[in-house]
């Protein structure tokens, strides 16, 4: 049976309890269930017959993750991908940002409290102090203050800044960008009963469009591609403007400003093919520029863009300085890909964490994966893992228009991909089979259904032997040391062998009485064991000799499996 004998919070002033909540068959092997204790909501995991329990509602939209995704000691919320420990509750990957309460679980089964998280904010300075000049060769960093700060060890994650409209009438009051809460404050309150026009089609524009309609007059938004959101393909974009307009918002494609007009605040966008449209607030979701320029005549590598560029390890040009977030360009080697700049929250927060793995030395955990996920209307969403970046071919599962989709998208008959909509969490499984580096084909794509994909995980990669694992333990080199170290110890076992086996057949002769073999007293001097004993040595010797020879054949399987 499951009891429960811990404070499920730290308000609950309660006495701890052992409480039924279940038995045992309730989870079965590789299943998870959620018990109701106290009013809350814990989810008991079964791993192969190791159990474990925590909170069961993810932190980031109280989403449950009863149906999310698990594998190997952590579960993903099904919803937008936030990923868990199951065992510690800590968060490994986003967009949640609190750990969840986890539970010891012990034979009965007990749940007791592991671990509660206190967070703590330091209060920032009303003082804007910014970095003016770094010295690579004395590891200082200069402050706009005066003051000089020295490093061992500098990370710069100074992100982006956002696409400003270069076109007349853009200095118009009125006119908005969206980066920071301010602006989306002012934004939301200059809007009520307004009309508002947002420029770009791809997800700032959408969003704030349909954060907007309720509020605004009126609604309208300006792409300049076939369809909005163009990097996920016409098909899911057109679905996605069938959507719009039906909560009464307009989407025009293949459209361009030309001009802003008003006499002090912005009064109306005019169009490239004259079309005048009324506006009272203008966002601009343009894009955004790295905010790299005091950078360009250091020792640090910027690409065309301006972009910082990184290694797998977020090394920049510069010894001792690291780089992560939107503004740096960084390795995919899943997909074969040199240098590629993601400009996704969720992407900023996994290279801080992978940093922190490279900046004290240790390998990675796993891969950089691109994640992302977005929803409009508080109704529907599209959550996407992988890349596309040369992909020749699309699988769809599913209806687009009605947004309960899977679609995948593929390249050299594998998927490299895949985007979906609706309950499935197709692409919350993907993420993870991406970091497994598992390959899923076109065949086992037409051939297996959404929920089937966790079972090809398993298969592929059997619980504590898969090869993301091996890899994690490897060093520089293709682990050469390690090879290295394995044809010396099996060299020094083979002598070793063959030297005990020369004096078990000495013995057999000396015992034997066959000195008409080798000279007589070459034969006592070269005796590895001089014992008069014979039969005892002799058995001795064949002990020694079957324990080699296992130690041989465990030093090939070894490096056979390097």
């Amino acid at each position: 049976m499951l009891r429960n004998s811990t404070k499920i919070a730290p308000d609950d002033e309660s006495p701890p309890i052992n409480e039924v909540i279940g038995k045992v068959t309730d989870v079965p092997v590789d299943t998870k269930k959620t018990f109701e204790v106290r009013g809350r909501k814990i989810l008991v995991i079964n791993d192969n017959g190791e159990f474990y329990a925590i909170n069961g509602l993810c932190s980031h939209y109280n989403y449950p993750l009863e149906n999310g995704v698990y594998s190997k000691g952590k579960i993903r919320c099904p919803y937008h991908g936030a990923c868990f420990n199951v065992k510690t509750g800590d968060i490994e990957d986003y967009p949640g940002f609190d750990n969840l309460h986890s539970f010891e679980v012990i034979w009965d089964i007990l749940l007791r409290s592991h671990k509660i998280y206190n967070l703590f904010r330091n209060p920032l300075s009303s003082e804007l102090i910014f970095v003016i000049a770094i010295n690579p060769v004395k590891r200082t960093v200069s402050l706009s203050s005066g003051n000089h700060l020295r490093y061992s060890k500098l990370v710069l994650a100074v992100g982006c800044t956002t696409r400003k409209l270069k076109i007349p009438g853009s200095e118009l009051e009125n006119v908005f960008t969206l980066r920071v809460i301010e602006e989306a404050n002012m934004i939301a309150s200059q809007s009520i009963g307004k009309h508002v026009v947002c420029i770009g089609g791809s997800f700032i524009g959408m969003e704030i469009a349909s954060a907007l309609y309720t509020s605004a007059a009126s609604v309208t938004i300006i792409c300049t591609s076939d369809e909005p959101i163009p990097a996920l393909g016409k098909d899911i974009g057109a679905a996605i403007r069938k959507r719009f307009e039906s909560k009464g918002v307009s989407v025009l494609v293949n459209a361009h400003v030309e001009r802003l007009e008003g006499i002090k605040a912005v009064s109306s966008v005019i169009l490239n093919e004259g079309l005048t449209i009324q506006a009272d607030v203008v966002v601009a979701g343009i894009g955004v520029t790295p905010s790299t320029e005091w950078l360009k005549n250091s020792c640090i590598n910027l690409d065309t863009r301006g972009f910082i560029k990184v290694d797998s390890h977020f090394r920049t040009s510069a010894d001792w300085i690291y780089a992560i977030g939107d503004a740096v360009t960084v390795p995919l080697p899943l997909w074969d890909i040199e240098s590629i700049n993601i400009q996704h929250f969720q992407t900023a927060q996994t290279h801080g964490q992978l940093l922190g793995y490279s900046i004290t030395g240790k390998p990675q955990p796993h891969p950089i994966v691109p994640f992302f996920w977005t929803v409009f209307f508080l109704e529907f969403g599209i959550r996407f893992a992988g890349c596309t970046d040369g992909f020749s071919e699309t699988i769809i599962h599913g209806n687009i228009d009605e947004m309960n989709f899977s679609k995948y998208y593929l390249k050299n008959n594998v998927v490299v991909a895949v985007a979906n909509a609706g309950p499935l969490p197709t692409a919350i499984q993907f993420l993870t089979i991406f970091q497994q580096n598992i390959k899923i084909t076109r065949t086992e794509v037409e051939k297996i259904s959404c929920t089937s994909f966790t079972s090809v995980m398993q298969e592929r990669n059997p619980r504590g032997n898969s090869h993301s694992e091996k890899e994690r333990y490897r060093t520089c080199c293709d682990v050469c040391h390690i090879k290295f170290g394995t044809v010396f110890l099996g060299t020094i076992e083979a002598i070793v062998c063959v030297f005990v086996l020369i004096g078990a057949v000495q013995q057999t002769m000396w015992k034997n009485q066959q000195y008409s073999q080798c000279d007589k007293n070459f034969l006592r001097d070269c005796l590895i064991f001089q014992f008069s004993h014979f039969n005892v040595t002799l058995i001795f010797d064949y002990i020694v000799i079957i324990m080699m020879a296992f130690i041989l054949l465990s030093v090939g399987y070894s490096f056979q499996n390097i």
